[in-house]
């Protein structure tokens, strides 16, 4: 599942994520890849060019449906799984 941090405003901007099982804690758009089921919680911060921060969080509930004795993957729950969820952050 990728996470889209999406800032507007000035630019450009650094990104600083804070979560397990992400692949990079400075990417704008990192992949979370989840191992097992539980409740993760991701926040970004967002810096511009001139230093102005902000920050946002989301939590993501992972639930583990795999079959015992067999290695297939977990499933990520949501109302809809065709609707997107976009992490916004406004920096003024």
């Amino acid at each position: 599942m990728t996470l889209i941090c999406t800032p507007s405003g000035d630019g450009p901007f650094t990104f600083s994520w804070s979560g397990s099982n992400l692949n990079n804690l400075n990417s704008a758009n990192p992949v979370f890849t989840p191992s097992s089921g539980g409740v993760f919680t991701f926040s970004c911060t967002v810096t511009n060019s001139t230093g102005c921060q902000t920050s946002c969080s989301i939590d993501i509930c992972v639930i583990d449906v795999r079959v015992s004795g067999r290695n297939t993957k977990v499933k990520l729950g949501h109302a809809s799984l065709r609707e997107t969820q976009t992490m916004r952050i406004l920096l003024s």
